[in-house]
């Protein structure tokens, strides 16, 4: 988002129609149909995020954070168990 109201869109670094942008929070549970609430004074801190941060913020809501973190933790409990 740029201050101008203009916009980018891009999904995992490579350029995407806002189209696809929407399809994927659409699967992700997030949609355009989907209300999440921002808290008074969070809504400046998500327009001046950086991207990664931004993704954090897209990723808690919709849920997916929960995911990775617990595919993280299998990970390195995989991880320790083979070097056992």
């Amino acid at each position: 988002m740029f201050r101008s109201g203009g916009s980018d869109y891009a999904i995992n670094g490579t350029s995407a129609r806002l189209l696809d942008v929407q399809e994927l929070l659409a699967d992700s549970g997030i949609g355009r149909e989907m209300h999440v609430i921002v808290g008074q004074g969070q809504l400046d801190q998500v327009l001046r995020a950086t991207p990664e941060e931004r993704r954090g913020f897209i990723e808690e809501a919709s849920g997916v954070l929960k995911h990775r973190k617990r595919k993280e933790r299998a990970l390195r409990n995989s991880t320790q168990w083979s070097r056992t």
